[in-house]
């Protein structure tokens, strides 16, 4: 989505190399698991801010790009008309990626408590962008009458829902973006945003294809997408020094519009890729009922070309299918199947 050299050279270090980079990222992906106490050293120094830029910068901005890949045109056209504000900008990852994907939008505003991180962002748009649209702030901007897209991008996860809900109230978005950590402990935080949401009038969008309530609720599993993706040669090189797969993130996306929803009738989202055998995909999926099911996709049914191409798919995306046999534990074997992206 980025010009890499570009980012590299607006670093608020942009002298740091490619094994200074790794080493401090390395330490930031600890603080972000293991070493949450320590979370907020991350944001302590400019080598610090350099080293999360080069490389969760241009790597979380791919998640948006593919949630915005799954919108209809019309929910991509009314995004367009509002003011996006990015909750926990950070250098300014999802406020400079809905520039190049929402243009026409009225501004974009990023906002986080961090000065460091909002310097970079700065620099990163005096420097690279150039967007007199876009502007920086460490404190949320006054409530007015512009219609808002709210996008929270790893925030939730630092700040708690409670506090994210609050946020939420107080400007009553017409859009609520949600791009988050795909783990256990997110969802679950995410899902109880979502009744909060469902009961204040907000419908989901992305990823459940019904309003009721979500299978997985009480279990002890979750949903979330993982995301396979292609990085610049450079960005890929810095993540393997770093020992970082970023060609496969996980991500907890969810989307919503305030009083509108979009016919998904006969849709499926898959939600896990479970497994790839000899003669089959078996992936899990939730329908518009919000019913979970395992399908049974044999690979008889399509040219090699195109199982290759079903290798390669990222959970999150959409099916439409029809059932060939009802097997055990909840699988169906298909008959046949559309697959989002796929031809």
């Amino acid at each position: 989505m980025f010009e890499y050299d570009k980012i590299l050279k607006s670093l608020l270090n942009p002298n740091l190399n490619k094994q200074q980079l790794a080493k401090l990222i390395g330490t930031q992906s600890t603080q972000f698991t293991s070493e949450r106490t320590k979370l907020k050293n991350n944001y302590s120094d400019e080598d610090l801010i350099s080293a999360y830029t080069s490389f969760y910068f241009p790597t979380n901005a791919l998640k948006l790009e593919f949630l915005v890949e799954h919108l209809s045109e019309q929910m991509k056209a009314e995004i367009s008309k509002t003011h996006i504000l990015d909750i926990g900008t950070g250098p300014g990852t999802y406020a400079f990626a809905a520039s190049e994907l929402f243009s026409g939008a009225l501004s974009f505003t990023g906002v986080d408590e961090s000065k460091l991180m909002i310097d970079q962002a700065n620099k990163l748009n005096d420097e690279y962008f150039q967007n007199s649209k876009i502007g920086f702030s460490q404190t949320l901007p006054n409530v007015d009458d512009e219609p808002r897209t709210l996008i929270f991008g790893n925030s939730i996860n630092e700040m708690g829902m409670p506090a994210a809900f609050k946020i939420i109230k107080r400007y009553n978005p017409k859009f609520i973006i949600c791009i988050e950590p795909g783990t256990k402990d997110v969802f679950k935080d995410l899902l109880a945003l979502r009744k909060k949401l469902l009961l204040i009038d907000y419908k989901i969008q992305y990823p459940c294809m019904g309003q009721g309530t979500c299978p997985l609720e009480g279990i002890d599993d979750w949903c979330h997408q993982s995301i396979k993706t292609s990085l610049d040669f450079e960005l890929e090189s810095l993540s393997q020094v770093a020992k970082l797969d970023r060609k496969v993130m996980p991500a907890t996306i969810h989307f919503y519009a305030l009083e509108h929803v979009e016919d998904k009738a006969g849709q499926a989202r898959i939600i896990r890729l479970k497994k790839n055998v000899k003669h089959a995909f078996l992936w899990d999926v939730c329908d518009e009922n919000n019913k979970s099911v395992t399908l049974e996709v044999p690979k008889k049914l399509f040219k090699k070309k195109v199982v290759k191409q079903l290798e390669e798919i990222s959970s999150g995306i959409s099916v439409r299918y029809t059932i060939d046999k009802e097997l055990e534990n909840s699988t169906v074997r298909v008959k046949t199947i559309e697959v989002e992206g796929i031809e």
